[in-house]
């Protein structure tokens, strides 16, 4: 009975045995094929990779900070600047560079000329980035012309400077009114000039060649690190108002010299640009707001133009001579002192000798958005017609929105004492010529401008025609020859 039953059960598993039907079988043999297919384009694309892997180019992957020094800069501002900057060295035309630069309104500090403010001029050390230096260390002033020259035109000049005074000085003696000071001012200045152009005109070619204006406006802008300013943010819904809080505030200066010299070539650098002190001088620093040293902010702020005293395209275009009048500093020195009314005219000569450095730069296609290759320098005389002092400035940078870590470079600014012209007229004489500020002013005037040897305009692709060996300002007038035909009378 047990026997039977496990031979039924033999039978029954044989029955029900599982077997692989050919559906199964034929799977089993695709999935071996298919592997064996994979494996051979892995291997053939291995053999194409080794062989082709050192001809592969990859896209560049984008650094953090853009090419050059940024400092502390965050990093996305950092390539915003970068951006602009780059948008505004294609344009290939400096008026089109001009346009750009004042086309857009925004907030600014507007320095006036004049600020009675006793903090005034840190601020605007600060602004220009500027190191105040004695003048006896400017030891690049010097030119051609002799000791004994130097004498005889001194002479001369102290001898035309006399006679003037002594012809005004019974006009002021009757009206001594701030209307006759001032006219006094521009008087001597206009006859100091004349004086010395046409003394040494002939010894010095470029005062013969130079263009001598009065009463011009200067106009220049830029933007200055370490002061905050609120920034827009953009964003897709222009209901909503977002800023960001950023290190640069937009600059603009605008005043009038009384009268400026200006030439075809620049002025002769005073100190390597890249060196000495230019580099290693510490930088002003920004303790307090604007607010505390007579400053404020001006809600969209926009000036017409850059301008350094002449139209773009005046053959003459680099300044040798600025003169500024000082007369509107005596109601300072009334009210609050002699000392915070010097540092109020050093602040104007200082503002405003930068500003027209400033300018003429711009003339050249640089500004704070595309620095400086190159230094430019210029002298500056301030007086009331009495009191004289002098500056000797060189612009080495614009690029001041930069922090000093970034941009370790200073501008330089030699400044002279006061000095009176003379102590008093007497008896239809004058009393104390000083001899010091008319040696200066023949030093200053005979500063002799000369080519740098290198491309001034280095950025501009389109380069204008250089106006000064210009020589058909008026055209030439065609005369188209009328002939008249001779009229014959038949006679009968």
């Amino acid at each position: 009975m047990a026997s039977a039953i496990r031979s039924s059960m033999l039978r029954y598993s044989l029955r029900f045995r599982p077997a692989l039907s050919p559906c199964m079988s034929c799977s089993v043999r695709s999935q071996h094929s298919l592997g064996n297919k994979q494996l051979e384009s892995v291997e053939y694309a291995s053999e194409i990779s080794s062989g082709e892997n050192r001809n592969v180019k990859y896209p560049s992957v984008k650094p953090k900070y853009p090419p050059g020094k940024w400092g502390q800069m965050d990093h996305k501002y950092a390539w915003r600047w970068n951006d602009t900057k780059e948008n505004h060295i294609s344009i290939p035309d400096v008026q089109g560079r001009i346009n750009a630069l004042v086309e857009k309104e925004m907030s600014a500090i507007q320095l006036e000329p004049l600020n009675d403010h006793p903090a005034a001029l840190q601020f605007r050390q600060y602004a220009t980035k500027t190191e105040m230096i004695p003048w006896e260390e400017l030891h690049m002033l010097k030119n051609e012309i002799s000791d004994a020259d130097v004498s005889l035109v001194v002479n001369q000049l102290g001898t035309d400077i006399t006679d003037f005074l002594l012809m005004e000085h019974e006009l002021l003696q009757r009206h001594s009114s701030e209307k006759d000071q001032t006219h006094l001012c521009n008087s001597i200045i206009r006859l100091i000039s004349n004086s010395l152009i046409t003394r040494f005109g002939n010894d010095y070619p470029h005062l013969k060649t130079c263009q001598y204006d009065e009463h011009v406006l200067v106009c220049s802008l830029w933007d200055r690190h370490g002061i905050e300013r609120k920034r827009r943010r953009f964003t897709s819904d222009s209901d909503v108002l977002l800023y960001d809080t950023v290190q640069d505030q937009r600059i603009v200066s605008e005043g009038y010299f009384q009268a400026m010299l200006r030439s075809h070539y620049p002025l002769p650098s005073y100190v390597p640009r890249n060196d000495g002190i230019s580099v290693s001088s510490s930088a002003p620093q920004l303790k307090f707001k604007p607010s505390v040293y007579g400053h404020e902010k001006v809600q969209k702020k926009k000036i017409d133009s850059i301008l350094a005293g002449h139209k773009l395209g005046d053959p003459c275009e680099f300044g040798l001579v600025g003169i500024l009048s000082t007369c509107d500093t005596h109601s300072v020195e009334e009210r609050i002192g002699t000392q915070t009314a010097r540092e109020c005219r050093l602040a104007l000569g200082l503002t405003m000798t930068f500003s027209w450095l400033a300018a003429q730069a711009s003339n050249q296609g640089f500004s704070h958005l595309i620095d400086l290759t190159y230094p430019l320098t210029s002298q500056t005389i301030l007086t009331d017609g009495k009191i004289f002092s002098f500056l000797a400035y060189q612009l080495n940078t614009l690029e001041l929105w930069k922090d000093d870590e970034a941009n370790p470079m200073v501008n330089l600014c030699w400044h002279s004492k006061e000095m009176p012209l003379y102590h008093s007229i007497e008896n239809g004489k004058i009393n104390g010529l000083n001899e010091d500020v008319l040696e200066n002013l023949v030093k200053i005037f005979t500063a002799v401008p000369k080519d740098r040897g290198y491309n001034m305009k280095p950025t501009i692709m389109q380069q204008p025609e250089d106006g000064y060996d210009k020589q058909d300002y008026v055209p030439k007038r065609v005369v188209v020859e009328e002939v008249v035909e001779e009229e014959q009378y038949i006679v009968s």
